[in-house]
């Protein structure tokens, strides 16, 4: 599990950075994240699962939001996969931090 404030030196492309492609890294500074990752194998050009599970903390003592982003069985890149789940964090987080 990692844990730290939010920013696009993480390893991973997904729930921590909310990277939209290239160097638009969209981010919220101070936000702390925890997340687990997962990734299997692809075969016949289908990777079988890339997910991201992760608490991230609202910002002015908001509460946290729980999240989890599972695709399976995508022909598409682990990059592109990365960016989705990506997104749809930043989605999340945005629906609720600026209520």
């Amino acid at each position: 599990m990692r844990i730290g404030t939010m920013d696009c030196s993480f390893g991973s492309g997904r729930v921590s950075v909310w990277c939209t492609g290239g160097s638009d890294c969209r981010r919220s500074s101070g936000t702390i994240v925890a997340h687990k990752t997962g990734t299997t194998g692809t075969v016949q050009g289908f990777n079988g699962s890339t997910n991201d599970v992760g608490v991230i903390t609202l910002p002015e003592n908001a509460g946290r939001l729980a999240i989890a982003v599972y695709i399976k069985g995508s022909s598409r890149s682990e990059a592109v996969r990365e960016k989705v789940i990506a997104q749809i964090a930043r989605a999340a987080f945005d629906a609720y931090a600026l209520q």
